[in-house]
């Protein structure tokens, strides 16, 4: 019987490339460990957390950050030699950034297909109710993907397939979210 190649791990990575929370909370993050063989699988608990300047956020052991002052900084974990460092961005207390919008939020698509190795420019547009007009938002909207080695989304809205499988799209702006289905074929 013949073994498989062995998988080793190459790196790890924080799910979202940055965070945004308002003075006085906190949120979660999560750290994915990568493989050779181009998976990757949650490690948030057994990595060490470092914050860059305390005065504006900590870090605990779980990976969760709060928020102290407002200002730009950034936190790290190591996990077995590999460090990732996420962006943090710490708002006023009294900011509107995560109130939900006046209007209607959506991507130009309910589900986008793609093949592996390929760019797609997607938009997200706003449904602003009191001016009946849809504004185009895409760059100053945040994307998550459900599984960023499948596909996500880069900060100028084009939607890139990585390899083949269906994972979920989510585009943030302010308080409102609206998520599409991404297929990636070979």
């Amino acid at each position: 019987m013949e073994n498989g190649p062995t998988v080793s791990l190459t790196g790890i990575t924080f799910t979202e490339k940055e965070k945004k929370l308002k003075a006085g909370t906190n949120v979660s993050t999560v750290l994915q460990a990568v493989y050779s063989d181009g998976t990757h699988s949650d490690l948030s608990s057994p990595a060490v957390y470092v914050s860059a300047d305390s005065a504006l956020v900590e870090i605990d052991a779980l990976g969760r950050v709060t928020g102290h002052t407002p200002g730009d900084t950034y936190v790290e974990a190591v996990y077995e030699g590999f460090t990732t460092r996420l962006n943090v961005t710490v708002l006023l207390e009294d900011t509107d950034e995560f109130d939900p919008v006046d209007g209607y939020l959506k991507l130009d698509s309910y589900e986008y297909s793609l093949s592996e190795g390929s760019k797609l420019d997607l938009k997200v547009l706003l449904l602003d109710y009191s001016t009946q007009q849809e504004i185009d938002i895409t760059r100053q909207t945040t994307f998550t993907s459900d599984h960023s080695d499948i596909a996500e989304v880069d900060e100028a809205g084009n939607l890139i397939g990585h390899k083949p499988g269906i994972t979920q799209i989510y585009a943030q702006y302010k308080g409102s979210v609206t998520s599409a289905n991404v297929l990636v074929v070979r």
